[in-house]
């Protein structure tokens, strides 16, 4: 019987664990900034059924959302079941705008795609700066036109709450040859505070020079950081080191897992943990899916493999204004098919 038990409890601290990185997963990408709509909103949105023109010259899609690639065929996976991962650039808690624009953007975007039948799951990440078409909402929450801009803006329509992040979904969906998109979560940006502070700080050796950014970050000294250390250290861009995106992302990706290890002891310690900090980023997090659906989200990502992380390939270049990341549309597709679609025969 104590083996039983403590095999259950193993299971348990390890479910436990996966929930808390999707919800760290949406903390994170909240923080790559640079800088609950009412059920008519979301009736409008989806009753719109707007298809834009997105198409290649070797692509053809149909109405049973079945594609053709350079002459050869596929459909769609039928044990697929995916999740749109958002982090928006809200300094505050979410709220509604009461109005059809808002001035937040999801500036980094992580689809998870799991794959029941293989019991498996791959994570996409999507440049904020991608052009591509964007749904363009008006005054009366309905679909108006497409337009061409940086990905990140497709949340910047609606009311900044479930409208925005659906329109984000159906972007993100035209982005990937029209791929359903079943769930999405975004979390905003004072959720990185609270869950530094839930561990209890998370020290890091300071490798960029942060100059008047936030001059407690001294290089190469190492420091525990506090809420407001925590958010610069993982948000931070300009004026720091090259100012590129890789170098903030190799900082993000020394902050998860230090982070990561601070939160599995504190699960061994505290079994009440996970609720303490669901209920913490409670105020700043939006999302279709139940704690439930959450936690049984988080059970196939406990027994699945995990197949990593597809980075989209693509070039950036500077626009009149700001950034623009131009996706490598042969690499896209590739992706999409092996994620999606299997090939059929005609």
């Amino acid at each position: 019987m104590s083996n039983g038990r403590t095999a259950n409890k193993r299971i348990w601290i390890l479910r436990g664990l996966i929930l808390l990185l999707i919800i760290f997963a949406v903390i994170v990408l909240a923080l790559l900034a640079g800088h609950l709509a009412d059920n008519r909103q979301n009736a409008q949105l989806a009753n719109s059924q707007q298809i834009s023109d997105k198409s290649a010259e070797n692509v053809v899609i149909d109405e049973e959302k079945q594609i053709t690639v350079n002459g050869k065929h596929y459909k769609l996976k039928e044990e697929l079941e995916t999740v749109l991962v958002m982090g928006v650039d809200d300094s505050d808690v979410q709220q509604d705008t009461d109005t059809f624009l808002n001035s937040n953007q999801a500036d980094f975007l992580l689809l998870i795609v799991v794959d029941h039948s293989t019991k498996s799951y791959t994570s996409v990440a999507l440049n904020r700066d991608t052009m591509t078409k964007v749904p363009v909402l008006g005054v009366d929450g309905f679909f108006i036109e497409w337009k061409e801009e940086q990905l990140a803006l497709a949340h910047t329509y609606g009311s900044g709450l479930r409208d925005s992040c659906e329109n984000t979904v159906w972007a993100v969906s035209e982005l990937l040859y029209q791929v359903p998109i079943e769930h999405y979560t975004a979390l905003s940006m004072p959720a990185i505070g609270l869950a530094n502070d839930a561990v209890g700080g998370v020290t890091v050796t300071i490798d960029d020079d942060f100059g008047d950014t936030d001059p407690t970050l001294v290089k190469g000294e190492t420091i525990k950081l506090n809420a407001e250390q925590a958010e610069h250290f993982v948000r931070s861009r300009k004026g720091v080191s090259d100012q590129t995106n890789l170098n903030r992302m190799s900082r993000q990706k020394t902050y998860m897992s230090a982070w990561h290890k601070l939160a599995l002891e504190e699960i061994n310690k505290d079994s009440s943990f996970i609720l303490t900090l669901l209920t913490l980023v409670s105020d700043y997090m939006v999302s279709d899916m139940t704690i439930n659906e959450l936690s049984d989200f988080a059970n196939f990502m406990s027994e699945y493999t995990d197949n990593g992380v597809i980075d989209t390939k693509g070039e950036a270049v500077k626009g009149e204004e700001y950034m623009e990341y131009y996706v490598d549309e042969q690499d896209l597709q590739q992706i999409v098919l092996n994620l999606f679609y299997d090939q059929v025969e005609q």
